[in-house]
């Protein structure tokens, strides 16, 4: 469950999470399905990513309508948009328990989401 969304892109809330969770779509990690659940639940449309590119335990990667989106932890996502990342943040989120997704769209930092994690 998504319990947290915070967009930073020009893109506008429900763009950005339409973006993310149509990458997401197309994984099979376990938190994706509550990404696509949360852009679902807002009556959101996904696209099917042009190219796709999954990185095993750090994050994906993908083409969506022409938009290149990356998806994944800090280190993953770093060096694609996230130089500066909010690491009160994070650690906020990992003292409640939360996994925390980072994204950058188009090289710059788009969304943290925040996912209860099932204990």
């Amino acid at each position: 469950m998504v319990t947290d969304f915070l967009a930073c892109a020009d893109f506008g809330d429900d763009e950005t999470l339409r973006l993310i969770a149509s990458v997401e779509h197309a994984s099979a990690d376990p938190l994706a399905a509550a990404v696509v659940e949360a852009a679902r639940s807002r009556g959101l449309r996904l696209s099917a990513p042009s190219s796709f590119e999954n990185v095993p335990g750090r994050g994906i990667h993908a083409t969506v309508d022409g938009h290149d989106v990356w998806v994944g932890d800090l280190a993953f996502t770093r060096d694609r948009g996230w130089q500066e990342a909010p690491l009160m943040t994070l650690e906020r989120y990992a003292k409640e328990g939360k996994a925390a997704l980072l994204a950058a769209i188009d090289g710059k930092p788009a969304a943290i989401l925040a996912l209860k994690v099932a204990a």
